[in-house]
């Protein structure tokens, strides 16, 4: 925005949960300003309203919600046009913590820049990065910082290091992006994905101690007295250590470069455990995992990792016995699904490994969160809970309290999975026991939530009992998937696999073709699946993708910006070609 000339108040309402981060503001004038506080502390010019309410949110606990109800929240956005208005609310005034602010920002320096210039990169610059003995020489700009954009070629995962001459002071700004695309950047908002090094006088070598993913690298000297002698820049790439193993090729190339970026994905969201992606999170979210270990089977064939990341997830039963969707972590979140795919995976790695004597060990914690999942079935048979009840990045209805229809599908599998972990466990009885909650259940859902008009599964049940009149491809996809699916309602959803009805919400990210790719092969509709393959994938690898997207392109929280195809960039939930070309079209699976 432009502002008039004058006094302004920057009021932001940051009423919302909070997964971490940082707010920036970036203020540029040709004339001088300066910022003060609305609480008057001279260090910081910035103060905290609130906070308002002091309840906490926990979304697998019903019942603890926070409230902005308070009219002294809800008169601020008209009341506080100026300085002087705050006083009204002085009570709520609070001096910002200084140890949480500064104007030495990396990120808003390389996103908001008054004046960028592109010039051609002259061979003295080229050195840097050219197998020669001859340093790069960067320049000093009177009126400017001298800024190197490195594409590596391909998404990366690792420690940015370099060798450089400069003198005593000068700056030296990193900050790395995974898409740019015809003057495009995407930045990592959420993420900084930055860091400043500050030299000393000399040649000096630095490696960043903190690991980064990106394909496209900025660096930027600043405040340089004499040319910088760049002697060399790399990244130290640092991923799990694997065994090239799997191969993949054919004669369609695009199928072959998939099986590629499926690979080369997986790997670099291989650390001490599975995560997310190399970029943003960093984290090991449990659903996420599922599927990673499969490709990983597939493509590396890996097993330690798998059971230890299997192994860490009932270590989150000190704060729910539901489990945690990341772990270890301070961040008390439940995603049911997350939790039945562990099962899921827990079933899949003994039957993968033949190991019994993990099937054994790890039955009395599958148990443990199975037992306390059931004490959410509510008066109609139903899961009902609150919880982050996610499946796809789509419009499904999927809200966080109520009956969710994709959950009770992947209860009713969680729970028949199990049976072979209980077996391994001697545990016959217990088994047989879930497996009839879970014939219950399937029963119940098909008695429930299902629509006969409409020939689907409704999405959902809210909290305040109004029946959804959302219909989707996820929902209908689990419900063929798990099983729950029969006679002629089976034929009629295996139909919508191979012609989804176009009222219904689509999928809207490769984690949820996953699922969709598991019940085209158990429809025997390979076919179908190779086609959904080449134009999904295909679609990146047109984008010069080296890794797998998050998501599909306009997914609904970038449609405001056609130019930005996904949020994460290389994530491995999304590498599921990397799996079923190997298992399902080619058709080599494990031994029995």
């Amino acid at each position: 925005m432009n502002l008039a000339a004058g006094e302004h108040l920057v009021l932001v309402d940051i009423t919302s949960s909070d997964h971490g981060g940082s707010s920036h503001f970036a203020i540029d004038s040709e004339a001088a300003f300066t910022l003060r506080s609305p609480a008057g502390d001279k260090g910081v010019p910035l103060a905290t309203i609130g906070t308002f309410d002091q309840s906490e949110y926990i979304d697998h606990r019903p019942g603890r919600r926070m409230q902005t109800d308070h009219p002294d929240y809800r008169a601020l956005p008209e009341a506080a046009p100026t300085a002087a208005a705050l006083e009204a609310f002085a009570s709520w005034v609070k001096p910002f913590e200084p140890s949480l602010y500064t104007e030495e920002n990396v990120f808003g320096s390389n996103v908001w820049r008054t004046l960028a210039e592109r010039r051609a990169v002259p061979r003295s610059v080229l050195n840097a990065i050219l197998p020669v003995p001859e340093p790069g020489v960067l320049p000093v700009f009177e009126d400017g910082d001298c800024e190197l954009v490195i594409d590596l070629g391909a998404e990366r995962s690792g420690f940015i290091g370099f060798e450089l001459e400069a003198p005593a002071g000068t700056i030296i700004d990193a900050y790395g992006v995974e898409y740019m695309r015809e003057g495009y950047t995407q930045h990592t908002y959420g993420l900084d994905n930055t860091f400043r090094y500050i030299c000393r006088e000399g040649r000096q070598s630095y490696v960043s101690p903190v690991r980064r993913g990106f394909r496209y690298l900025f660096l930027t000297v600043r405040g340089n007295t004499a040319p910088v002698k760049l002697h060399e820049i790399y990244i130290r790439q640092s991923t799990y250590p694997v065994a090239e193993q799997g191969s993949f090729r054919c004669s369609d190339a695009l199928l072959n470069a998939t099986w590629e970026i499926s690979r080369h994905t997986t790997r670099l969201c291989m650390e001490d455990t599975f995560v997310d992606c190399p970029s943003y999170e960093q984290v090991f979210w449990v659903g996420d995992s599922r599927n990673e270990a499969l490709v990983n089977y597939y493509v590396f064939g890996e097993t330690e990792i798998v059971e230890r990341c299997l192994n860490l997830v009932p270590g989150s039963a000190d704060e729910t016995p539901l489990y945690l969707d990341q772990v270890p972590s301070a961040w008390s979140s439940v995603i049911p699904n997350w939790t039945f795919f562990w099962i899921l995976a827990c079933r899949e790695y003994a039957a993968h490994t033949g190991n019994e004597a993990f099937a054994a060990r790890i039955w009395p914690e599958v148990k443990h969160t199975l037992t306390h999942y059931l004490e959410h079935i509510d008066d109609s048979g139903l899961l009902n809970m609150a919880g982050w009840n996610l499946l796809d990045w789509a419009p499904i209805d999927q809200p966080n309290e109520g009956i969710v229809t994709h959950q009770n599908l992947f209860l009713v599998k969680a729970l028949r999975d199990s049976r072979a972990l209980a077996a391994a466990a001697g545990a016959t009885e217990e088994a047989d026991a879930f497996a009839a909650r879970a014939d219950l259940l399937a029963e119940t859902i098909n008695a429930v939530l299902w629509d006969e008009e409409k020939r689907a599964y409704i999405d959902c049940i809210h909290a305040d009992g109004r029946r959804s009149d959302v219909y989707s491809m996820q929902t209908q996809v689990v419900a063929y998937l798990c099983g729950v699916a029969q006679g002629e309602r089976e034929a009629v959803i295996e139909g919508y696999l191979s012609s989804p009805p176009p009222a219904f919400v689509q999928i809207g990210s490769p984690f949820m073709s996953f699922f969709y790719y598991e019940a085209l092969e158990k429809a025997g509709r390979q076919t179908l699946m190779l086609d959904d393959i080449r134009r999904n994938y295909g679609q990146m690898l047109r984008y010069d993708a080296t890794t797998c997207w998050e998501m599909y392109p306009n997914f609904a929280e970038n449609r405001s910006n056609p130019d930005m195809l996904t949020r994460s960039h290389c994530h491995a939930w999304s590498a599921a070609p990397g799996y079923f070309l190997g298992s399902s079209i080619l058709g080599v699976k494990r031994g029995s």
